[in-house]
């Protein structure tokens, strides 16, 4: 009982003091209401606050009871419960009642918990009927709430100590050896995703077991629980083993630093150099990438600034036309959920949730903005193409949101390189032939077999190099203006000779026929591009195999026997490292690389984005890649028209994202993109009457034209809409309505322009 007497001040606990006085309380749920809330959740707040340190306030319990089965039962302790009352805050905010499934009984409360806790209970259920706003404000308040839980850091808060990893080690010989990991027999390929088991082990296993193994918590247990605070990589290197680090030019060191900073550290001069190396690297990415970042969001969110939502949420566009795309696993799935499809092109329309697993491998006909026709017509994408997530984004630029969404992680990850930097090593898959002739040894040194000369006729056998292939590997255009026998100069004793390259080989047969061609291989078997560099001792052998320097040698195979090539190194291999800035720049080239994006249609660039979104750790849905993606996209025939989504056979044209701002249907977004002197004379320009977000800003008189803006919108509001009519862009017409020729000719005067045509007045969408 004297624990109990700070925990004595009842007047502040409300109902709860009876919580205190008799060490458990049952509560009804259908008493806690939006009025009084706060009053439950200041009660069992100031309860911590007298004495969250004491056994006694620690082993309180309260039993809530529902209004739909009162039968049910469930003891929460008071923190247990305390979090829940958090979550319960926004069903009683929008004035629900509170039922079993919302109970919030998560082993560690992570944000993903959170988050799904609030989509599934909060979102999903309400972004229909009830007004955002509401919506946002209870979920807002709810974040808020958790910061209360900071004024109990300092009991709450863990320390962190080696003294737990040693108990455990004592007990444990397996743990001392995952401490002690040595990788040196690992294949470098390997190295990475060994050193990442390693690390699961431990976690797994130990950590969030050690109450098992040493009668208490490990230090790092909650914070691994939890999901926060611990950076995994990070953990990997510093207590597991620091393995491979990539070298800033799309390799790796060909070393690893066999140790972990706290067990053996950089204990060596090669070990400094490669720690030191990538350290490097990451202060010149996050230097470089400052401004690409910003830079590339700004013109990226000017290009999509005016995409909206249709003001109809009944409206549907009927468009002849859909993204048709192969839902390929779970994380493709997640991407479309609440989003629209057919599986037959004139089929019954469905609505995707995130757990249609039976949807994985199929091909649909998904609606998309891309080929909204209400999009394309200037009237707003409709929500059958935008799908349920309108409903929450509808008092939003969709446009904006998309960009925000994706360009604030492309910018935090970039700049955050430093924590980042790691190493995926890129597989080579070569033609099955390869493996019957060849083996890689020593990381990336291509040689023959040692036993296709003892189980094997090779007599006769050769390689064939046809000069023509050979490439340098800063001058593709090398051969055409110098002799191959110039370069070809080095002796066998110089080392490797790395700048010459081929893509492909071949093996020929002693009838001179050809066996197989050597080549890299895709993930679908084809043939691909993957540089073998030379050998300096099989390049003084090509140039020997020259006997008349004065021939044409441009075009010229070069045989060599097998037999002279026993036990010498072929060709080089670079390792391929896929790290997180390659990954990134998947997406940057796929919206405004020419040569990339020229090469999808509608249907493929769609795909290639959510490959690049979940390669590039990009959390983001599908709808907000193909927004963008909606603004770069024209009729074939003009950049200034868009396609004509109800003609199921509709042409189009795919630009980058320099081509659509250059000729964007609005002459101030073009302005405000870039070289303005050169925009000025542009003549397409003279052609532009689309409005902008934007036009406001380069009026005379702007509250002028904003308020005449309102007076329309009143004017055209008069009647009831009728579906499929819109009313906000005026220079529009709406299946025969056209805003009244009087509003035409008193918004005239307010139009942008320079010596443009003004028989189209501008409009913002406000």
């Amino acid at each position: 009982m004297q624990e109990m007497q700070s925990v004595s001040n009842f007047t502040n606990y409300y109902i709860y003091a009876e919580l205190v006085k008799k060490g458990k309380l049952k509560i009804d749920t259908r008493a806690i209401t939006r009025d009084n809330w706060n009053h439950h959740f200041q009660g069992i707040l100031n309860i911590l606050r007298d004495g969250i340190e004491t056994p006694a306030v620690q082993g309180l319990f309260i039993e809530p009871f529902f209004e739909v089965n009162q039968s049910l039962s469930v003891e929460l302790n008071i923190m247990d419960y305390l979090l829940n009352l958090m979550m319960w805050f926004p069903i009683v905010y929008i004035e629900q009642t509170i039922k079993p499934e919302h109970l919030f009984f998560e082993k560690f409360t992570t944000a993903d918990a959170i988050k799904a806790y609030i989509d599934k209970n909060i979102i999903d259920p309400n972004k229909i009927s009830i007004e955002n706003k509401l919506l946002n404000n209870a979920i807002a308040d709810t974040v808020y709430h958790f910061s209360y839980i900071d004024e109990f850091a300092l009991f709450l808060a863990n320390t962190l100590n080696l003294e737990d990893d040693i108990d455990i080690m004592q007990k444990s010989k397996d743990y001392f050896n995952l401490l002690h990991a040595d990788l040196s027999n690992v294949p470098i390929g390997e190295v990475k995703d060994k050193g990442m088991e390693l690390v699961h082990d431990a976690i797994d296993n130990y950590i969030m077991k050690s109450n098992e193994i040493v009668g208490y918590d490990h230090c790092l247990k909650y914070a691994f629980g939890a999901q926060e605070g611990i950076n995994i990589r990070q953990y990997k290197e510093n207590n597991i083993n620091i393995g491979t680090k990539p070298d800033g030019q799309g390799s790796i060191y060909h070393d690893i630093i066999n140790s972990s900073y706290i067990n053996g550290g950089l204990n060596n001069l090669v070990a400094q150099y490669i720690d030191n190396g990538a350290s490097r690297v990451a202060q010149i990415i996050s230097k470089k990438n400052v401004g690409e970042s910003g830079g590339f969001s700004r013109i990226l969110g000017l290009n999509n600034m005016d995409t909206h939502i249709h003001p109809d949420k009944n409206y549907d566009c009927g468009t002849k036309n859909f993204v048709h795309i192969t839902v390929k696993d779970k994380k493709h799935l997640s991407m479309l959920d609440d989003r629209y499809f057919r599986f037959e092109r004139y089929g019954l329309e469905f609505k995707i949730k995130r757990t249609d697993y039976g949807l994985i491998g199929q091909k649909i006909w998904l609606r998309s903005p891309i080929t909204c026709k209400s999009h394309a017509e200037g009237h707003g994408v409709c929500y059958k193409c935008y799908g349920d997530l309108g409903h929450t984004n509808k008092d939003i630029s969709i446009g904006r949101i998309a960009t925000e969404l994706i360009t604030s992680q492309y910018t935090q990850k970039r700049l955050s390189a430093k924590h980042l930097l790691e190493t995926v090593i890129k597989i080579i898959k070569w033609v099955p032939q390869f493996n019957d002739f060849f083996e890689i040894a020593n990381v990336n040194e291509i040689s023959l077999k040692e036993d296709i000369f003892k189980n094997k006729q090779m007599s006769g056998w050769k390689l064939r190099i046809k000069t023509q292939d050979i490439q340098l590997e800063n001058d593709d255009e090398f051969f055409k203006h110098r002799s191959f026998s110039d370069d070809m100069h080095a002796s066998e004793d110089d080392g490797p000779f790395v700048d010459q390259f081929i893509n492909s080989f071949e093996i020929i047969t002693p009838d001179d026929e050809v066996y197989t061609k050597i080549t890299a291989v895709g993930e679908d078997g084809n043939p691909i591009d993957e540089k073998l560099y030379i050998s300096n001792k099989l390049a003084s052998m090509i140039s020997k195999a020259i006997e008349d320097e004065d021939i044409v040698i441009d075009n010229i195979d070069v045989d060599i026997p097998l037999n002279e090539l026993q036990d010498i190194e072929l060709f080089l291999l670079k390792i391929q490292n896929n790290d997180l800035g390659k990954s990134l720049d998947i997406f940057t080239d796929t919206i405004n690389k020419k040569a990339v994006t020229k090469s999808y249609d509608k249907d493929t660039i769609v795909e290639a984005l959510q490959d690049a979104a979940i390669q590039g750790g990009v959390k983001c849905q599908s709808i907000h890649l193909e927004t963008i993606m909606a603004s770069q996209i024209c009729a074939d025939t003009s950049r200034l028209e868009m396609p004509d989504w109800s003609n199921p056979d509709a042409k189009y044209e795919i630009l980058t994202l320099n081509e659509a701002l250059t000729d964007n249907k609005s002459v101030i977004v073009s302005l405000d993109y870039q070289k303005l002197a050169k925009a000025l004379f542009y003549p397409l320009n003279k052609k532009k009457t689309a409005p902008s977000i934007l036009d406001p800003f380069f009026m005379d008189k702007p509250k002028k034209f904003l308020n005449a803006q309102h007076e329309v919108w009143a004017e055209v509001n008069k009647p009831k809409i009728k579906k499929g009519e819109c009313p906000i862009a005026f220079n529009h017409d709406h299946k025969g309505k056209k805003a009244p020729r009087d509003i035409k000719a008193f918004l005239a005067p307010f139009r942008v322009g320079l010596n443009f045509d003004t028989s189209s007045p501008s409009s913002i969408y406000i």
